[in-house]
């Protein structure tokens, strides 16, 4: 992986020019000679630390370990606003001053 991939790139996997621009072409002259050729390239990529590194970033990614982390740091975020509100109209409905709300906001992180 010449280009990079993000936090999980890894140093020294190479991908062929060949296959990163998408030009792998057969040799031979005959059909079967080409056919063959083309089998032997797939393969040998199929082997290849690259591929082998492309198909553990697909699998993780069908996990969506990313999306889920977001949407759990989202719900805290949102818990904590939820609380903030609830405080702030506990007060007004209770005819309190504002500057109590320090003071209430610290009791629910204790």
């Amino acid at each position: 992986m010449s280009k990079r991939q993000g936090v999980t790139s890894e140093k020294h996997v190479h991908v062929s020019k060949e296959w990163s621009t998408y030009s792998v072409t057969p040799n031979g002259n005959n059909k079967t000679s080409r056919q063959a050729s083309l089998r032997k390239k797939i393969r040998e990529h199929n082997f290849s630390q690259a591929y082998g590194k492309i198909q553990v970033l697909l699998r993780e990614s069908a996990n969506e370990a990313m999306p889920n982390l977001i949407h759990k740091v989202n719900n805290k975020q949102i818990e904590a606003t939820v609380k903030i509100f609830n405080t702030v109209y506990s007060l007004i409905k209770r005819n309190r001053p504002l500057s109590d709300v320090e003071a209430a906001l610290d009791l629910q992180k204790k």
